[in-house]
Parts: C-alpha cells; structure tokens; sequence
C-alpha cells in the first residue's frame, strides 16, 4: 500500500548505521474524499503504555557480519493525522518490527535445498504445483526462500521449536504486505481466520516437512485507514522433500552438534533395530534437539 521509499542514514565511527526518525516512507491518499496521510518511519516508544513515535535516532548495530536492531527495541510505521481543528497530528501505530537483522545470505552457509509442492487456491487454482526453496540456517536461525510463488524474491524466516518442525510466524513480512496462514472451519466456505503461525512439521522418515492439511498461507494485503482487505495469493497442502534422495537433509541441524541418539527405520517409516538388511534410514539427534536423517545400506 505504501510507495517504495529509501531510508536515509550515515556510517558511525564503529560501522553502525544511524538513521533520522519521523522520515516520511509513503502517502495514502483518498482526493474525492479530501483526505491524504503520510506514513513515517520511527522506534516505537512504549514507555507511556501508548504507541508513539520515539524522538531519538534509529541505529543498526554492526554485529557479527549484520546490522541488527537491538532487541528491546521496535521499529514501527505510523500513519499521521492531521486535523485542522487538532493544534498537533495524530499518530497511529499501522506496523512494527523486532528483532531485525540486516546481512548476506552467504554467511549463513550452504543451503539445503527441497522440492516444494503445494496446490495454488488463488487467483488461479490449480493442484500438483512444484517448485525449488532453499533454506539456510546457522545458530538457530533459519531462513527460506519463498514459501509464496506469487513473490519469487521474499525471504521468509522460520524456528525450530525443539522437535525438529519448523513453525512460520504470520508477522513473516513479504514485501509491504503481511504473511498470514489460515483455515476454513467446516461448513464456513470462504471464511478464513488469521493463526499467529503454522508449522512445517518434520518427518524423520525422508527428511521432508509438511504443513497440516487444514492451514493454507497467503499474502493478505490490508487497507491503513479501514484495517480490511483481501488476499492476493493463497496456497494448501504444502510440504518440503529433499530434492535428491541420496541427501536427506535437516534444515536445523549444525555441524558439530553432539549425537545423544540413533534411530532406524525402514523406508515406511517403521521402526527397526538397525540389523535389517537393504536400504533404510538412520537418525541421528544432537544435543540441541535437531535431527539429521541420511539413507543407509546394509
């Protein structure tokens, strides 16, 4: 909704970089109705218990290859009213941001690459579609390439939650627009309800990862000013398979981690003893709680 806007900022004398509050990034307008609202860039300050733009400067400190926002701190976009019987503007707090990190891809390392499959319910449905991600990962953090098609050049940053699953938050940003994953509840076609995340739930089996069948994502483009709007794209039935068989991968697993179990199975995702004879699977689990499945011949 907003217009594609640079931040302007300068270098300090430790690599960090400093940027001016209350810069303006957007403007929405409405002429037939007489109304126009810039949109500024600000921390978010809370100590009031109110949303409102912070007066200081915003700074990304250079840390260990990245520029991060500190983590107590919020990044937040407000739209600005301007009332002609009001002696001061109004700010409403339209989107915030924490945990920010700036950096290249590549000092996460080597990917692991899936196959990705997924049936596209909107604006063309189809079912059976595939395409390639690509997931990095390092000291826990774990990022893919674009789990919507729709956006071939958004990342999307997902966690392990100590079972080996990775679970993707619908505060995910795709370009100006939010990531939300929903449901259809039964006998309620076309209503759909906004989850704070959905999981990609891990397989030990193959190594793939899949989305329950009831949750779908989608970008979900809202209105500022009426806090409605509708989706742009929308998909089901995902999962993530290893995209060859002979390197079943896990996209949490680092190297070094400490091995504390290991568990076979067969190829049906049985259970064995490991003295079975052919080709199965050995998993492996660290010390951190991830998980690596390789095939194995016996």
């Amino acid at each position: 909704m907003l217009d594609p806007s640079w931040l302007e900022g300068s270098i300090d004398g430790d690599g960090n970089i400093v940027i001016e509050p209350n810069q303006v990034v957007g403007t929405y307008s409405e002429p037939e109705l007489g109304m126009s609202n810039d949109f500024i860039v600000s921390l978010v300050d809370t100590s009031t218990g109110e949303y409102q733009p912070g007066s200081g400067p915003i700074t990304l400190f250079f840390d260990d290859g990245a520029y991060c926002l500190p983590e107590d701190q919020f990044l937040g976009v407000f739209r600005v009213d301007e009332m002609p019987f009001l002696p001061f503007p109004i700010y409403t707090l339209y989107t915030s941001l924490c945990n920010l990190a700036y950096g290249e891809l590549s000092t996460l390392g080597e990917p692991v690459k899936y196959d990705y499959f997924y049936d596209e319910m909107y604006p063309s449905p189809a079912a059976g579609r595939k395409g390639t991600v690509e997931v990095y990962s390092q000291d826990g953090l774990y990022v893919s390439t674009s789990l919507l098609p729709a956006y071939p050049d958004a990342m999307m940053m997902l966690e392990d939650i100590g079972t080996g699953s990775l679970t993707l938050y619908a505060t995910t940003v795709v370009d100006d627009d939010a990531l939300v994953s929903g449901f259809a509840p039964s006998g309620q076609e076309g209503y759909y309800s906004v989850v704070p995340f959905v999981d990609f739930v891990y397989n030990p089996a193959d190594g793939s990862y899949k989305v329950p069948a009831e949750y779908m994502l989608g970008d979900f483009f809202v209105d500022p000013l009426e806090g409605t709007g509708n989706f742009s794209c929308m998909y089901s039935n995902l999962s993530l398979v290893p995209a060859t068989s002979t390197a079943i991968g896990h996209a949490g697993v680092k190297d070094g981690a400490g091995v504390v179990s290991t568990e076979y199975y067969d190829l049906s995702g049985r259970r064995t003893d490991g003295a079975a004879k052919g080709v199965g699977i050995k998993v492996e689990k660290y010390a951190d709680g991830t998980s690596k499945a390789v095939k194995v011949l016996r």
